[in-house]
């Protein structure tokens, strides 16, 4: 199975907002999902949002690409809303905790959590997806064998959920139990509290 391609668009580090935009508007179902999405009630906006250019301005680039990212998602095969969370607060705790340490590129963390969930959408094992899609680096190396600080916030990550197949090392165990580690996870499983209506709404 190779990823939809404009999963792979999305998960591009240099996207630009007109990229999204276009990328969207070639794509009928994913364009009316999005305005659906736009004028719900998460938004709260007094007036109707009635297009993908207005949609993309007002969201801006991060919202839109995790807009846009999660209705991909949930449409492939039937998932459960509770994987697609799960997604978002690996997505928010990588990225945040990326920021915060000064380790890398929050964007890329964004990317390693949002793919982290492809072996439960796909059913497969992580590491078998290369073989069908491959994952340039940093997401491979992060992906399947929780290198680089990429792959070093994922299994923080995974470790909170009690998920994480590979031993921790020292290092990996040190963070966990530092209470900024800790701070950042509960605040993103938090944040997924205004997320949940747009999960539930796709």
């Amino acid at each position: 199975m190779v990823l939809p391609w404009p999963l792979t668009q999305l998960t591009n580090p240099d996207a630009r907002l007109q990229d999204i935009t276009s990328l969207i508007r070639q794509n009928p179902g994913l364009s009316i999902r999005i305005l659906r999405a736009a004028n719900s009630t998460v938004m709260g906006n007094a007036k109707p949002i009635n297009s993908i250019h207005r949609t993309t301005l007002t969201l801006g680039l991060a919202r839109i690409r995790h807009w846009t990212s999660l209705l991909i998602l949930g449409h492939m095969e039937e998932q459960s809303r509770e994987l697609l969370e799960l997604g978002l607060i690996r997505v928010n705790f990588c990225q945040t905790w990326l920021a915060t340490n000064h380790q890398g590129d929050p964007k890329i963390g964004y990317t390693v959590g949002l793919l982290s969930i492809l072996d439960a959408l796909l059913g497969m094992p992580i590491a078998h997806i290369p073989e069908h899609s491959p994952l340039p680096p940093p997401l491979d190396t992060a992906l399947i064998e929780h290198q680089t600080p990429y792959g070093e916030a994922l299994q923080i990550s995974l470790a909170f959920e009690g998920d994480s197949y590979q031993p921790l090392n020292r290092s990996v165990r040190i963070l966990i139990s530092g209470k900024s580690t800790r701070f950042i996870w509960k605040v993103s499983k938090r944040g997924m509290r205004g997320c949940k209506s747009l999960t539930r709404s796709l």
